[in-house]
């Protein structure tokens, strides 16, 4: 493998696989604006903006025809921001704690 391949830039051929078959769902995620989903670049974002946005988001991720596979997907490589499936990093991370996971 090297550095350039999606492999490597999208955690290994599980991570590819999740990525294709999620983006051929048609996530409802790609009509939305990306911030909604990850914040601003900026690391100061206020408490309640990123709780606004964060539920805004959520919102969007309940209706979505791909929510189970963006889990899967989000699971598969532990994002550390964002959110995903519904679900915040910080969630996901004590979903995978609950199921035995990490």
């Amino acid at each position: 493998m090297t550095y350039g391949s999606p492999n490597v830039l999208f955690g290994g051929k599980r991570s590819v696989a999740l990525l294709a078959a999620l983006l051929a769902a048609g996530p409802a995620c790609d009509l939305a604006d990306a911030r909604t989903f990850t914040g601003p670049d900026a690391d100061d974002e206020p408490d309640a903006m990123r709780q606004a946005r964060e539920v805004s988001a959520k919102r969007i991720c309940r209706a979505c025809p791909a929510l189970a596979l963006c889990l899967d997907y989000a699971r598969s490589f532990g994002p550390d921001e964002g959110v995903w499936a519904g679900l915040t990093a910080d969630e996901l991370r004590e979903f995978d704690l609950l199921a035995g996971v990490a």
